[in-house]
């Protein structure tokens, strides 16, 4: 998983703090800070919040980009328990069934 990487390279490059990112979407500065240390994120719902705020996927967030396998990847998230999420990726162009 690649969060940290992601999302510092996202905040980079559209010029964003923190504190922009804690004040505008909702997520305490020790969360985000944990996250650019390369931490899990425990809850799937923050993670959605930041992606919903810096108008990005999920799987942009999460997942290296350069990606092209199309392999399933499995990642673990922790919620009130473990919980095991399977994406499965389509190539570009792919009709869904």
């Amino acid at each position: 998983m690649t969060l940290h990487s992601n999302l510092r390279r996202i905040l980079e490059n559209r010029g964003l703090t923190l504190r922009q990112v804690t004040v505008e979407a909702g997520i305490k500065r020790s969360t985000l800070s944990d996250w650019l240390a390369g931490s899990r994120p425990r809850e799937l719902r923050e993670v959605y919040r930041l992606s919903k705020y810096l108008g990005v996927t999920l799987e942009e967030l999460l997942f290296e980009e350069t990606s092209t396998d199309n392999q399933p990847m499995t990642v673990d998230l922790y919620f009130e328990g473990p919980v095991r999420i399977r994406i499965d990726r389509k190539p570009n162009g792919a009709n869904e069934k």
